[in-house]
């Protein structure tokens, strides 16, 4: 202490406080710095931190123990006033001895907190027992586990789980069913402890009894008299083999059973088991049999007998022979394509159901009488019928001249000989018939000379004549005169001179063969030249300008003004009158004309598609499918189809993969926006709506008639950026969404359904 007073009375350095006696001040130690000391008093010249100068600290090692400390509860004496927890609310807590969370209720301390191994509640009736209290789960041991005051099986919530089951044993032979049972400690009257009885009605049937032939599983293992291997054997009855199944048994051949076994029968009279023509010997009556067929035919010989008089004789059970000089022929023969009745029932050849069809002969039906028939129109006869012969292999039963002994010629592509090739593909051509052909390299028409070719039809690139003095230069064909050239267009229009020759007389002179120049200063105008119309220059040499007038389609309209803009146009269509359409001139080059759109249901589905879809052409009418203004388009146009599921969609779902469209060879892509016009105000394209035919009723609409709700030709009415792909030519259906096909369900609409806002559109581009 003498060295903590040496301490206190260091300044900051190292030199002590010096201070006058009588200025000194006690103080104590204050180790848990509560402001209250204990010990032994010092004296210092101030009161330094650690230090108290009061010595009433009851416990200097704890901080919330002091004098001025608010007592809790701790089990302290926290105000240092000799009493430990006093003033504080005093609870009363019970021994939990067992640990299961309920305490004794004779087993009570008072507290102002739960002392170890007190609990707050006393609801354990068996403290000592872990097990037991409430809500315990009952179970078969004889105590009250639940705290209930009810034991074992007279509490309803005795558990399931390793209680014992008791089966009813209705006929009590010690044996019970599954079909009533009970879970309880202790067993019922009326019950046993298995579930082995296969009839708890009778007290004879059950595992300990035996098994006998009364048509019953008597020792419930699964089996009945003959199948069980535990049957008594008294009992069991003796049968007779009847193989032949002529009521009649072997006397060889016995079992002894409970139930009749298959084949076998309760006498032994049978003189052969083996034929069901001879039973006892009372049946045996024989006639003769001359062609050893074993079919006799004639009176009966002898008496009767299990054995036949001798050799040459058959049962006269038996169908009579019809033929008994003939082994072949006889009740139990098959009938074959021989002209005979082989079987004796009075039908032959193809007259006999029981024919045997192997023997039967195939014709074909030869209608161009060239001794060879069609493979697809056949029969089968034993003989032939009129209007068939025996060969097939006629590819066309219509000509005569057209079957496998045909000879090949040149005749657009019939096959004459049936070899699966024609014309030029077929090697055994008849080479008198085909033509000879040039080349025509530089596409004028004539072609050279020692270029020939044999074949049957014009192959490209080639022509009829050898006329062509150059084929390397599409502005000199055959020989011919030349005249001056002064554009430079390859066309003269000078004076001509000199005769009929391949050689130009000089640099400026071009062949008079190909027509006169009408302009022959601008070399932009010649025979055969782009017209271009409304400028007043006969570009082509017809003798006058063309009149520009209204496009015919959106193609003429996009050729007119290649930067024109997808919109609303007029044209004027094949039938000479004039109409407001769509044009789309952005989508795969552009060129698009809109001729259908609907809102009706197109419901072509993959696996049950319409047969108008194989064959459709652009100028068809077919209701439902090509509808409206197909008029505007020839027959010779590509076609795009697309469609929306809804209005607010962005997306052209599209597919006609699913059929043959021979006349579309493209596939088209583009986007959302580039195909689509907007109705600007939802209710029509940019009031006053354009002039346009209803696409069902094919009535035509004049400028500013309201908007059709069915049948319209109008666009999408929400334009997006969404990519789209119109695919004809992928063959890939089958299910498979990844290949572009199949858009949709099968066995569900295509496209836009009635009262769903989608819609579907048809564009053609010649």
């Amino acid at each position: 202490m003498r060295h903590l007073t040496l301490l206190v009375l260091l300044a900051c350095g190292s030199e002590p406080i010096d201070c006058p006696e009588d200025t000194k001040i006690t103080v104590f130690v204050d180790e848990d710095g509560d402001g209250h000391g204990s010990g032994a008093a010092q004296l210092a010249c101030t009161l330094e931190d650690g230090f108290s100068r009061d010595a009433d600290d009851c416990d200097d090692t704890e901080a919330n123990v002091s004098p001025t400390s608010l007592e809790i509860c701790d089990g302290q004496d926290n105000d240092c006033d000799g009493e430990v927890d006093d003033g504080l609310r005093q609870l009363t807590f019970y021994k939990d001895k067992d640990g299961d969370g309920y305490g004794n209720a004779d087993r009570a301390r008072q507290a102002c907190a739960a002392p170890d191994g007190f609990v707050e509640n006393s609801y354990d009736c068996d403290d000592d027992d872990e097990f037991s209290y409430p809500g315990a789960v009952e179970f078969c041991d004889g105590k009250d586990n639940d705290c209930d005051e009810l034991v074992d099986d007279d509490d309803p919530t005795l558990t399931d789980e390793g209680t014992p089951t008791w089966y009813f044993d209705g006929d009590n032979d010690g044996y019970g069913t599954e079909e009533l049972s009970v879970q309880l400690c202790n067993a019922p009257p009326g019950t046993s402890d298995n579930a082995d009885d296969c009839n708890d009605l009778d007290d004879t049937i059950n595992p300990d009894a035996r098994e006998v032939c009364d048509g019953q599983d008597n020792d419930c293992d699964g089996y009945t008299d003959d199948s069980d291997d535990s049957l008594d054997p008294a009992g069991r009855s003796e049968w007779w083999a009847d193989l032949d199944q002529d009521g009649y048994g072997d006397p060889l051949d016995t079992k002894l059973t409970c139930v009749q076994p298959w084949f076998y029968t309760d006498n032994d009279l049978d003189c052969d088991d083996d034929n069901p023509f001879l039973g006892p010997p009372e049946t045996g009556r024989w006639v003769v049999d001359s062609d050893g067929d074993g079919f006799g035919t004639g009176p009966v010989v002898g008496d009767p007998s299990c054995t036949p008089p001798g050799p040459g004789y058959a049962l006269a059970a038996l169908a009579e022979d019809c033929d008994d000089g003939n082994e072949d022929i006889n009740p139990d023969a098959v009938e074959v394509c021989n002209e005979e009745d082989d079987d004796c029932d009075g039908l032959v050849d193809d007259r006999d159901d029981s024919l045997d069809e192997s023997t039967l002969s195939t014709w074909y039906f030869d209608l161009d009488f060239d001794g060879y028939g069609d493979d697809e129109s056949v029969i089968q006869a034993c003989s032939r019928i009129a209007g068939t012969v025996g060969s097939g292999g006629d590819c066309d039963d219509t000509l005569r001249l057209v079957n496998p002994d045909g000879i090949e010629i040149c005749n657009d592509g019939i096959d004459d000989n049936c070899d699966g090739e024609a014309d030029d593909a077929d090697d055994d051509l008849d080479l008198s018939t085909v033509e000879t052909w040039w080349a025509d390299l530089d596409g004028d028409g004539y072609g050279a000379d020692g270029s020939e070719l044999e074949a049957c039809e014009q192959p490209e690139s080639y022509v009829g004549n050898p006329d062509d003095c150059d084929d390397t230069d599409p502005f000199l064909g055959p020989p011919s005169r030349w005249a001056l050239d002064t554009d430079g267009d390859g066309y003269p229009a000078g004076e001509v001179v000199g005769d009929e020759t391949c050689f130009s007389p000089g640099p400026d002179y071009a062949p008079i063969s190909l027509g006169l120049d009408c302009l022959p200063s601008d070399p932009e105008s010649y025979p055969g030249a782009a017209e271009i119309c409304g400028d007043g220059i006969d570009q082509d040499c017809s003798g006058a300008d063309i009149d520009c007038g209204p496009p015919g389609s959106c193609a003429e309209v996009q050729a007119l003004n290649p930067l024109a803009p997808s919109g609303v146009y007029t044209i004027e269509a094949a039938d000479g009158e004039a109409y407001d359409v769509y044009c789309d001139l952005v989508t795969d080059g552009g060129g698009w004309t809109l001729v259908a759109s609907s809102i009706d249901v197109l419901s072509d589905e993959a696996n049950d598609y319409s047969d108008q879809l194989q064959t459709v052409e652009p100028t068809d009418v077919m209701n439902g499918i090509w509808p409206g203004m197909l008029h505007v388009a020839s027959g010779d146009s590509d076609i795009r189809f697309t469609c929306k599921d809804s209005p607010i969609s962005a997306f052209m779902r599209v597919d006609l993969s699913f059929y043959d469209i021979h006349w579309y060879e493209e596939i088209t892509t583009g986007l959302d926006f580039q195909s689509c016009f907007n109705e600007a105000d939802g209710i029509g394209y940019d009031s006053p709506a354009p002039a346009r035919r209803n696409n069902i009723t094919l009535e035509f609409l004049p400028e500013g008639d309201d908007w059709n709700t069915v049948g319209y030709l109008e666009g999408e009415n929400a334009c997006g950026t969404a990519q789209f792909t119109v695919d004809f030519d992928d063959r890939g259906v089958g299910g498979d969404p990844s290949d572009g096909t199949d858009w949709g369900m099968d066995t569900r609409p295509k496209c836009a359904t009635d009262g769903s806002g989608g819609a579907w559109f048809i564009f053609v581009r010649e």
